[in-house]
């Protein structure tokens, strides 16, 4: 095994990606396993395998890489159970580095210098960043590669046709009708302070559900009791209205969120909004014509400064309408991020979530709604 041996590009036929660590944020997945699209394209005559070696991650790798076409195989197997000399190069994503490392030492300790695979650090580009003090990262990087993958990058999620009539036939068994229109809520986050409050979000969802001809599908993955919470938040009439997605798979859940049915997508800067923006970028590269594209609606508030700002995470969801709410001369501001400048974006001064009122809020989504849609929600 070597790291320094150099490497012709076109000529790497296989390539192992190992992914030691456990997954545990979807929004940061979704946009990390994104990269593999574009390591593809460095790489363009490779064959890329994946392995996970923790078996909840096969969770992640269903949902969010299912079809994609530019993985030939995932595996969930122990090192043991692995040939590496099958591949020219292997991509490591883990915080100790070093283990691995040594443990091809010591599993091919006869192989004369610049034998075998390359070895090559994938650990930060696929990795959630953690404080120095708590990472060994001891291999190589490919600095050319980093430099390739530095560009922007739209996430893709690859939902097929058939998986798409799934999804509106699962809808129609739940009470949709052909001529109704599917409003998706996201209602929960990894944080409560990236939420808006209770009472701004029952205004904005009584609104949208006074419209006639709609429902809102609201995601109970948990199975922590929305039902009851939904029917005396909202009353009877407005709880017939709510479709909930429960007992699903992560992947079912994303071909809902793709279903045909779908108009409007609304929620805070959390995963389901990642892989919603993953699935219509997939459909536009695919010939879905952009008008044909529901109303995709994140609102952010501040970030910890290991996330830095709202441009970090959606300066390259271009589908994606990313609100910021900021304070100018005493008066509350929404801005939407793709209208600003570049040196805008940047800047992080954004009021908390805590700060939206639903008022802003639905005029945003009646004006951005009407030129989507035609005349969809009432004035």
């Amino acid at each position: 095994m070597h790291e320094n041996k150099k490497m012709e590009r076109d000529a790497v036929g296989s390539i192992l990606i190992l992914y030691e660590e456990k997954m545990t944020y979807l929004g940061d997945t979704c946009i990390r396993t994104s990269r593999i699209r574009f390591l593809k394209a460095y790489f363009k005559n490779a064959a890329i395998d994946l392995n996970v070696t923790d078996q909840a991650n096969l969770k992640y790798c269903d949902g969010l890489l299912t079809h994609n076409p530019y993985i030939r195989s995932i595996s969930n197997l122990s090192w043991d159970n692995i040939d590496f000399n099958n591949y020219d190069v292997l991509f490591l994503a883990a915080y100790d580095e070093s283990r691995f490392r040594d443990y091809l030492a010591g599993r091919y300790p006869d192989l004369s210098p610049g034998d075998g695979p390359m070895l090559i650090s994938f650990s930060r580009l696929l990795l959630r960043p953690l404080p120095v003090e708590n990472t060994n990262y001891v291999l190589t990087e490919h600095t050319e590669l980093n430099e390739f993958l530095s560009g922007p990058q739209t996430g893709e999620i690859y939902i097929t046709g058939e998986e798409r009539t799934w999804a509106d036939q699962w809808l129609a068994a739940r009470g949709l009708e052909k001529d109704e229109l599917l409003f998706i809520i996201i209602d929960s986050s990894s944080r409560r302070d990236k939420m808006i409050r209770i009472n701004v979000f029952h205004e904005l969802l009584t609104f949208l559900l006074t419209h006639h001809k709609c429902k809102v599908l609201i995601f109970n993955e948990r199975q922590i009791g929305k039902t009851d919470f939904y029917r005396s938040f909202l009353g009877d009439a407005f709880f017939q209205k709510i479709i909930f997605s429960e007992h699903l798979s992560l992947r079912e859940d994303l071909r809902l969120l793709g279903s045909s049915y779908t108009k409007l997508i609304f929620g805070p800067c959390t995963g389901l909004m990642h892989c919603a923006s993953s699935i219509y970028n997939y459909y536009v590269s695919s010939g879905m014509n952009a008008g044909e594209v529901p109303l995709i609606v994140t609102y952010t508030g501040r970030y910890t400064a290991n996330e830095l700002n709202a441009n970090t995470w959606w300066g390259n969801s271009p589908l994606v309408s990313c609100l910021i709410l900021k304070e100018r001369s005493g008066k509350k501001e929404l801005l939407v991020l793709h209208d600003l400048s570049k040196d805008q974006r940047d800047i992080n001064d954004p009021l908390p979530c805590s700060e939206y009122g639903s008022k802003i809020l639905i005029d945003l989504i009646q004006t951005r709604g009407i030129i989507k849609w035609g005349q969809l929600l009432p004035n």
